[in-house]
C-alpha cells in the first residue's frame, strides 16, 4: 500500500483535474481512474503534469511509463511512489 502522503497528493491532484473541491481521500483505493472517477485522456495528461510538479522525478518518464498497469487510484499512487524514488511504506 502506498505512503499516505502520496495517496493524499495523488487524490488532491485528481480532484484539481476534475474541478472538484477538496475532500477527504476516498476509502476505496480500487476506484477505476476512467470508469469510476471519469478521467479522460486529456485529464490523464493534465494529471501527469500536476504530479510532475510534486514529484520532479516523474518529469523524465513518458506518460505510458507512469500509467503502465495503473488502472485504479491505488495502483496509480503505488506507481507514483515507486517512480518518484520515495521509500515504499
Amino acid at each position: 500500500m502506498s505512503n499516505p502522503a502520496v495517496v493524499t497528493a495523488v487524490w488532491d491532484e485528481i480532484e484539481r483535474v476534475l474541478g472538484r473541491p477538496p475532500s477527504a481521500r476516498p476509502a476505496a483505493l480500487d476506484l477505476h481512474l476512467q470508469d469510476d472517477l471519469g478521467l479522460d485522456s486529456v485529464m490523464v495528461i493534465e494529471l501527469k503534469c500536476r504530479l510532475e510538479l510534486r514529484y520532479p522525478a516523474l518529469r523524465e518518464l513518458p506518460l505510458s511509463d507512469v500509467l503502465s498497469g495503473a488502472a485504479t487510484f491505488g495502483q496509480l499512487a503505488d506507481r507514483v511512489e515507486r517512480l518518484a524514488g520515495l521509500p515504499v511504506s
